[in-house]
């Protein structure tokens, strides 16, 4: 589920984002493409304005009709180079020629920039420009883009080449397409190390999921199969007083309080992971909630022979959640407990330091590992993989929700100087 989710989710940005840099890049092909039409006219236009240059004051014609040009190219036409004579010598080289044709479709002059075109491409080209409705176009079978001015005897006609156009348009297409490989290819790169990001928290949390079944069927798997097992004790002696067996009936019952105390345990996790809007948050003096908590816990504490010892400030009041931060340091204290095997001793501290509380408990228990401390607020995780030790793994998992839930920042830390200390750290706002 993981890899078809992540193999989607770099389609869609791969589709996403190839269209908008096939968008931009097709964007920049007509843009350039149409400069490039726009400057090749104006420059035709340039050419006419040159050749009309002193000859013709005003161009008009208010004849529509296009006559039909004649077949052959008079021998007597008068050529114009551009390079000899001075009128025409700022017309750019980029022209091949311009020729100036009458109404009936006779040549009258060429004025030729050093052109090397033939008498039957220059007719052809000009029966194209005079029977095309478009004044500036391209004639595509002949590589060649006109601009045609009106003319008081007839028509002025400029041609120019139009394979640099075609040139830089197939330069463009050509360059835009390695572009844009180029750029899916990393960008490939790219989303999938974005999708492996975006997923990380999913894969989390499934890994978490399956870790949290399997951890919960196991735990559940033990007394069922132990209630199971003494039922079919009680079944196979059913003559047998009950007194006979009272121990498969206490086994049962401790059993039956096992997976109590289990379901309820999940119930809390579940609570503790749900919005801060569902608490009721008030004034609390978590001072006097902090001493009471530590005294309750003096009883089981003076049964296993361990001293609490106690540094709390007076008088801390905050605004939070009373239950959830009486559930978050239970949990916390009775973990100490639990854990003190060495020095018989664990420490609870409460201070205030301008708007920061810190909580910590200390007990000189085992030292936690590191990899054990990245681990030890997750569900049904114990550092104690025999799973020897009374409990099911819930205990700070549900400290850890209780905390963030509060806004509070929950972590420990475990060294042989040091001890074991969980500290918690709550802004007071």
């Amino acid at each position: 589920m993981i890899k078809k989710l992540k193999r989607k989710f770099i389609i869609i940005n791969m589709c996403l984002v190839g269209a908008i840099i096939f968008a931009i890049i097709l964007a920049i092909c007509i843009f350039s493409y149409q400069s490039q039409l726009f400057r090749t006219e104006e420059a035709l236009k340039n050419a006419v304005s040159m050749v009309n240059k002193g000859r013709f004051p005003t161009i008009e014609d208010t004849n529509n009709s296009l006559p039909p040009i004649k077949d052959d190219m008079p021998s007597d036409i008068p050529h114009h180079d551009a390079d000899k004579h001075n009128d025409f010598s700022s017309i750019p080289r980029v022209y091949t020629l311009s020729v100036h044709v009458t109404k009936t479709g006779e040549i009258i002059e060429v004025f030729d920039n050093s052109a090397d075109i033939s008498d039957e491409v220059i007719l052809d080209a000009i029966m194209k420009a005079i029977k095309n409705k478009d004044e500036c176009d391209i004639i595509s079978s002949m590589d060649l883009m006109y601009l045609r001015a009106k003319a008081p005897d007839g028509y002025l006609i400029a041609f120019t080449s139009s394979e640099s156009i075609s040139s830089s348009l197939n330069t463009t297409i050509l360059v835009s397409l390695l572009v844009f490989t180029l750029a899916m290819i990393a960008f490939f790169f790219i989303s999938e190390r974005l999708a492996e990001l975006s997923i990380k928290p999913v894969r989390n949390a499934w890994e978490q999921q399956k870790q949290f079944i399997a951890d919960a069927s196991h735990d559940l798997k033990t007394p069922i199969t132990v209630i199971l097992a003494n039922n079919d004790i009680l079944e196979a002696n059913k003559n047998k007083s009950v007194s006979q067996m009272q121990k498969w009936i206490e086994s049962t019952k401790d059993e039956a309080f096992n997976m109590k105390r289990l379901v309820e345990r999940m119930l809390d996790l579940a609570k503790s992971e749900g919005s801060l809007n569902d608490l009721i948050i008030e004034e609390c003096n978590i001072s006097e909630l902090t001493e009471k908590t530590v005294l309750w816990f003096e009883a089981s504490a003076y049964e296993r022979k361990i001293t609490i010892s106690q540094n709390i400030q007076r008088d801390i009041i905050i605004q939070t959640n009373k239950d959830s931060y009486v559930r978050l340091i239970q949990i916390l204290i009775d973990n100490a407990i639990k854990y003190s095997y060495d020095k018989k001793e664990v420490t609870v501290k409460l201070s205030m330091e301008k708007q920061r509380i810190a909580f910590s408990v200390t007990n000189y228990g085992d030292v936690i590992s590191k990899d054990d401390l990245d681990n030890i607020f997750k569900r049904f995780y114990r550092c104690d993989k025999s799973r020897s030790t009374e409990g099911y793994g819930l205990g700070l998992a549900i400290a850890k929700s209780t905390a963030d839930k509060l806004g509070a920042e929950l972590f420990a830390s475990s060294t042989d100087e040091n001890g074991t200390i969980f500290s918690l750290i709550i802004k007071n706002k």
